[in-house]
């Protein structure tokens, strides 16, 4: 289970990025669809992590963001893969404007949009 050492990260995150506030009642993140990250698992690792710290009472709240793909002729397509069907992860695969392979450019990274606190 990775989601405990996202957690972790998360937690010392926005505990730094917290500065001076004394207690964290909110930590926002948006989760790319591609980071293999169950939002559950992690929202349960999260309070797991943050125990005894100023988040420790600080509730997790995760946005899942689509994957990003581009084809060498510069087209552009989105995805939210929510599971791994080959339906679903179509546009990750082949462009649907010309059909050229396409590189994927986002959708796996894990990013602190949001702390909340006093």
């Amino acid at each position: 289970m990775h989601e405990l050492s996202i957690a972790r990260n998360i937690v010392d995150a926005a505990c730094a990025a917290g500065g001076e506030l004394a207690r964290i009642d909110e930590v926002r993140v948006r989760v790319g669809c591609l980071a293999m990250v169950n939002a559950e698992q992690l929202a349960f690792c999260f309070e797991v992590a943050a125990k005894d710290t100023k988040a420790g009472k600080a509730r997790l709240a995760v946005e899942l963001a689509p994957a990003r793909a581009r084809c060498a002729r510069g087209h552009v397509a989105e995805a939210l893969v929510e599971e791994l069907t080959v339906e679903a992860m179509a546009p990750l695969l082949r462009c649907g404007a010309c059909g050229e392979p396409v590189t994927v450019e986002g959708g796996r990274d894990i990013v602190l949009v949001q702390i909340t606190g006093e």
